[in-house]
């Protein structure tokens, strides 16, 4: 009689505390961002440069710089890399910031390949990645090849179809993580450099914020140059992490006040060159004409 007692009372709390129990279920966890696959089994487009070779992927639009190597199994496999993993984001003043792996797990990325033209450069080809829209923001990251020169240039475009005006705070065209630089050699030598306006051109200085790295491995036969061709819009720089090595950090423009984007406009990021694989005296040469063709004095408030 005891036992039957107790198990009586055993089941009238139990349906007294299931709807307890089911109002603290905890909430279903978002679904994780899916892990990356190899670049073996990535889409990618490779560009050269001489000795080297950069990738550049479709699904999150990040791209690296890896020695040329005959191609065998163990060279996709276990690639001789000078740069890993390069991504971006986009900081949306009062809003989220937009990189590659929150625009990529989105959906489906989209590729576009075609023909660009300009005056003074001549004829190249724009590869661009396209993200879905994300809170009505279309964001496409594209690399631009030049048939007569050896640069290429990084450009990120941001179309708003919102319904209302967005305001953009900051892009950063390249995000260089610590530890980026794999097997530099005890040789490797890096360098920076600022902009200087003399007579209203861009040249290379030593004072003033960062705006262009360098790297010369001659054990590894690297050479990589990357900076900003600054428009006038907004204030660029290469600002370096706080500790790591002197080339790991973000190349960023802050924009202050923030780019206002009406609804159906779109805007473009300050362009950024990357030289890389050939000889560091024509790749400097070219940097410095393309400061002096499209470098404009940056505005003030």
């Amino acid at each position: 009689m005891k036992n039957n007692a107790t198990w009586l009372v055993y089941t009238l709390l139990l349906l007294l505390m299931a709807p307890m129990m089911v109002w603290a279920a905890p909430a279903a966890k978002a679904d994780p961002v899916p892990e990356k696959l190899p670049w073996t089994l990535r889409e990618h487009y490779t560009f050269h440069g001489e000795g080297l070779r950069l990738d550049y992927a479709k699904d999150n639009a990040e791209w690296r710089i890896k020695e040329y190597e005959e191609d065998s199994e163990s060279s996709r496999m276990y690639p001789k890399l000078v740069l890993r993993d390069v991504g971006f984001s986009i900081d949306v003043k009062n809003g989220p910031v937009l990189n590659n792996e929150l625009l990529s797990a989105t959906g489906e990325t989209t590729m576009h390949r075609e023909a660009y033209n300009c005056d003074i450069l001549g004829e190249g080809t724009t590869y661009a990645v396209e993200f879905v829209p994300y809170e009505g923001l279309t964001v496409k990251h594209s690399l631009i090849t030049m048939r007569r020169w050896n640069f290429i240039r990084v450009v990120i475009s941001i179309t708003n179809t919102s319904g209302a005006p967005v305001e953009i705070a900051k892009i950063s065209p390249v995000i260089i993580s610590s530890d980026n630089y794999p097997n530099l050699s005890v040789n490797a030598v890096t360098s920076t450099n600022s902009l200087v306006y003399e007579d209203g051109k861009a040249v290379l200085g030593d004072t003033g914020a960062v705006n262009t790295i360098r790297l010369f491995d001659p054990d590894r036969n690297v050479t990589l140059l990357m900076g900003f061709i600054p428009t006038g819009q907004g204030v660029c720089e290469f600002r370096k992490y706080p500790a790591g090595a002197p080339l790991e950090g973000i190349f960023e423009t802050v924009y202050d006040p923030a780019v206002v984007i009406a609804d159906g406009e779109t805007m473009e990021s300050n362009p950024l060159s990357i030289g890389f694989g050939i000889d560091a005296e024509i790749m400097e040469g070219q940097y410095a004409y393309l400061l002096r063709k499209f470098c404009e004095v940056p505005e003030t408030k």
